[in-house]
């Protein structure tokens, strides 16, 4: 879709070679469990003017990569999941992602990454689960902000900021299961951790002392 705006429901891309659903400088909406399986982009959206939006339950299944954003405004409704993909979640050049409450990404390489000056909001209890990395910032202005109770299981670095990236993480998190819960590395990289989070982790938290780990304190310990 190039340059219009369309509405799809309950459709399904399938092989596609290049992208399942996509628009560039356009608007698309999708409804309720559109899919995309086995396709280079799953979901994808590419342009300072162009907006993608995934109603609830949307899944992309062993596809290269997810939901993708070039510099579109990306919107990512409940429960919706990125399934045995080479990467999940991932918005660049200073697009804008929101996904919203219970989504999950299970892929190999790094299920939630903002990298190129691009910004994701996670709402609280989303997963990822089993990637190299749960979720990156990666590069000089990009930045993820994490909602209470979301989730990384399996993975070998539950939350990463390197490059100068940034990380925003909500109270209650949870690192379960992973080499190391939080890593921070190189110069201008930093991961704020909120309140009370749970991490069964091998290495809980890591910084070079360039990148730094920021542990917040809830009221009561602060008092």
């Amino acid at each position: 879709l190039d340059g219009a705006e369309a509405t799809a429901t309950a459709c399904t891309a399938q092989g596609a070679k290049h992208k399942g659903f996509y628009t560039a400088n356009a608007t698309l909406t999708l409804g309720e469990k559109c899919r995309a399986e086995h396709c280079e982009v799953g979901f994808g959206a590419h342009g300072d003017s162009a907006h993608l939006h995934l109603g609830t339950d949307c899944i992309a299944e062993q596809c290269r990569v997810g939901v993708w954003s070039s510099g579109a405004a990306v919107g990512v409704s409940r429960g919706c999941r990125v399934a045995a993909s080479e990467t999940g979640f991932v918005c660049a050049d200073r697009g804008v992602m929101t996904i919203r409450e219970g989504c999950v990404s299970t892929c190999k390489g790094s299920c939630y990454t903002a990298m190129m000056g691009g910004h994701i909001a996670v709402r609280s209890s989303c997963v990822a689960e089993g990637g190299n990395v749960g979720f990156q910032a990666h590069g000089s202005l990009s930045h993820i902000t994490l909602a209470r109770r979301c989730v990384a299981r399996g993975c070998s670095q539950g939350v990463v900021a390197d490059e100068g990236g940034q990380v925003t993480v909500g109270e209650q998190f949870r690192a379960l299961d992973c080499n190391s819960g939080f890593y921070a590395s190189g110069k201008g990289s930093k991961i704020e951790v909120g309140p009370g989070p749970i991490l069964d982790c091998r290495l809980p938290y890591f910084d070079n002392g360039v990148g730094r780990v920021v542990q917040q304190r809830s009221e009561q310990e602060a008092a």
